[in-house]
């Protein structure tokens, strides 16, 4: 578990979720400018970073005072999960979390803020601001994850799967790629 000094301080180092806290705070919604740089500043972090930029920004969201009177201990939950895995991670190479994994993870967090999306639209114009830019740079880092998935799956071997000859055999093992 990390403690509270520790977790300030990436969250300092993020600056998203600090700026994201001002915006709920503040009487506007974001303006197109500041949308912007927010997407820029997400856009310019490493994945681990905008994925733990998002999971502190929508912990923030789910802990400001709104008009949504039910029990956000689950999204609360579910982002310190978040936070908790990629806190620690610098890169891929000396990170624990595979990137398979971490693909998993951009996609569940995105469906978190899908549904987060449809909770805040009519109730919270702010944070549903800050949800849509999370939403759309998630879904960038996705895509971005995907791409590198595709290329990690081109440069492996095919391994050809063994056709059916029609005989039963208990005491044969079949390797791929022996049986055209």
């Amino acid at each position: 578990m990390h403690n509270e000094q520790k977790l300030a301080k990436l969250k300092n180092n993020l600056q998203v979720p600090l700026i994201a806290r001002d915006f709920l705070s503040a009487a506007a919604t974001p303006d197109d400018a500041q949308r912007y740089a927010l997407h820029e500043m997400l856009s310019n972090q490493q994945p681990q970073n905008a994925l733990l930029s998002a999971a502190f920004t929508l912990k923030e969201i789910a802990s400001f005072d709104t008009d949504i009177t039910s029990d956000l201990s689950w999204l609360h939950m579910e982002c310190d999960r978040i936070i908790e895995r990629y806190a620690d991670k610098d890169d891929f190479g000396e990170a624990k979390v595979h990137i398979r994994d971490f693909a998993s993870d951009l996609e569940s967090f995105s469906e978190l803020l899908d549904l987060c999306a449809l909770s805040y639209d009519v109730l919270d114009p702010k944070a549903a601001a800050l949800i849509e830019i999370m939403g759309k740079q998630i879904g960038a880092q996705i895509t971005i994850t995907d791409a590198v998935l595709d290329m990690m799956n081109a440069n492996q071997p095919t391994v050809k799967q063994p056709m059916n000859t029609g005989y039963l055999a208990d005491n044969v093992v079949l390797f791929p790629g022996t049986i055209n």
